[in-house]
């Protein structure tokens, strides 16, 4: 389009100005060869640069007549500088200087300077020009991959830590299923009510599971922008029912600062509670149980402790994955987790770094 516009000019030009016959032929030629190689300038800028540079000495040289002065010549040296690279680039934008200092003397302007300090500022400025817009694409589309990147990023980052929710619900509520399945199968012909309660509760913690995997994998599914609400210390008092009901005496305590902290905090601070309670329904069996959340200047304490079990425990299998991910969960905060026995029971302690506002 930009090139059938000069040609268009400089044809109107010469067609109102110039002479008729042979040499307004030849005009129109070299008018014509040099704007439409501007035309390719995109995808072959190397030739078309070396086509309108040329057509321009010859002009000058003949001393034909053009409507356009030099503007197809510095459209050319600009393309130069965009759409080559390298080693091209850079011989493309010395030669166009040498030709700016060239023109001149073949137009036999010797006797001031200003024709040449004019030529090397217009040409050496158009290819500046050009070389920085190439680097300025470049720099955008290396900012556009990079934040694709960090987007796959964020995509295997969230699965993660679905799949590492989805695990800590599930691994909860199918421990307390385990522990009134086996109660209910003792107490089945001995003691039929005790039985039906531990069914009961089978039922109970069957539906929590299912209620959670869905709120975990409607998560994925969340397209319209709909904000859920993720688990926080205000709802920690449904992970201690299923724990109480599996004949465990569970006493929380959650430090009301401790709920001002951000979300993503409380959500960690919530699954590793989680993680921690189910360990006791899997490996303590009944027995006392302490719960704590402490809120300090700059940290989140969270504290698990239970006694000695009161009956002998036959633990249920497990993924293996309850530590790993209370420590993975741990990491993302800055901070630090310490579990192992102590007076006969366990002990979980984690602290997440919280950033004040």
């Amino acid at each position: 389009m930009l090139a059938a516009v000069l040609c268009a000019i400089w044809w109107t030009w010469l067609l109102t100005h110039a002479e008729s016959g042979q040499r307004l032929a030849v005009e129109l030629v070299l008018s014509a060869a040099g704007t439409w190689p501007l035309a390719v300038r995109h995808k072959w800028p190397l030739p078309a640069w070396a086509a309108v540079l040329g057509v321009a000495v010859v002009v000058a040289w003949g001393g034909y007549p053009t409507a356009l002065g030099d503007i197809p010549a510095l459209l050319a040296v600009y393309s130069a500088g965009n759409f080559l690279s390298g080693r091209a680039q850079v011989v493309s934008g010395v030669l166009s200087v040498v030709w700016s200092q060239a023109v001149p003397a073949i137009l036999g302007q010797t006797t001031s300077v200003t024709p040449y300090l004019s030529g090397l500022l217009l040409f050496g400025t158009a290819w500046l020009l050009g070389a920085q817009h190439q680097r300025t694409r470049q720099l955008t589309e290396a900012l556009r991959r990079e934040q694709e990147k960090n987007a796959q990023r964020a995509v295997i980052a969230e699965r993660s830590r679905i799949a590492r929710d989805l695990h800590d619900a599930v691994a909860h509520h199918i421990s307390a299923i385990s522990v009134h399945a086996y109660a209910a199968s003792e107490a089945l012909e001995v003691n039929p009510a005790t039985a039906r309660t531990s069914l009961r509760h089978v039922g109970a913690a069957s539906k929590a599971v299912i209620s959670e995997a869905r709120w975990i994998v409607g998560l994925l599914d969340s397209d319209d922008g709909e904000q859920r609400t993720q688990p926080s210390l205000r709802n920690v008092a449904r992970l201690v029912e299923p724990v109480r009901a599996a004949g465990n005496e569970v006493t929380v305590t959650i430090a009301p600062a401790a709920l001002e902290v951000a979300e993503s905090v409380q959500t960690a601070a919530y699954r590793i509670l989680q993680e921690a309670l189910t360990n006791v329904v899997n490996h303590a069996g009944p027995t006392t149980v302490r719960a704590e959340v402490e809120r300090f200047p700059h940290a989140l304490r969270v504290e698990v402790v239970n006694g000695r079990s009161a009956a002998k425990k036959t633990s249920n299998p497990r993924s293996g994955r309850g530590l790993v991910g209370m420590r993975e969960r741990v990491a993302l905060f800055g901070g630090s987790l310490e579990a192992g026995p102590v007076d006969g029971g366990y002990r979980v302690e984690a602290v997440l770094v919280v950033e004040e506002p």
